[in-house]
């Protein structure tokens, strides 16, 4: 993962909806600091395995050397350094983590059902290869 100041982000690579929130993710990314992992994959693996987190259905994100958040602490984390956009969802960062997560949690049990799923997790959007870890 490169450079120093990056974000490692770990996504359901067979989400629809994971995958179009990827897709915007790169779209404004403008610092290039996004990273992106499916949580299928070997890099989430074993990135699970050396912090004792059980395997997860939950998006991830990693600052090395830093911390690591999950769930709306992590889409907050990403609307904050996105910016520009996003940064109305980040002003919610403000609530508590218990109600946020519950919403968060809402959506991702229901996210295959309403947006479907893919039987593999699709290659990474042309141009993008390089932000992309297995």
């Amino acid at each position: 993962m490169s450079p120093e100041n990056s974000y490692l982000i770990f996504f359901d690579g067979h989400c629809v909806l994971c995958h179009f929130w990827v897709r915007q993710v790169l779209k404004y990314d403008r610092k290039k600091i996004f990273y992106f992992a499916d949580l299928e994959g070997p890099t989430a693996k074993r990135f699970l395995e050396d912090r004792n987190l059980s395997s997860t259905d939950s998006i991830v994100l990693w600052k090395k050397g830093e911390a690591y958040w999950l769930r709306s602490e992590a889409v907050f984390r990403i609307a904050k350094e996105l910016n520009g956009v996003f940064y109305w969802l980040a002003l919610f960062r403000f609530l508590p983590t218990f109600l946020t997560d519950v919403v968060y949690l809402l959506i991702a049990r229901q996210r295959k059902r309403w947006f479907g799923s893919f039987a593999a997790c699709p290659p990474p959007p042309i141009g993008f290869m390089e932000r992309f870890l297995s």
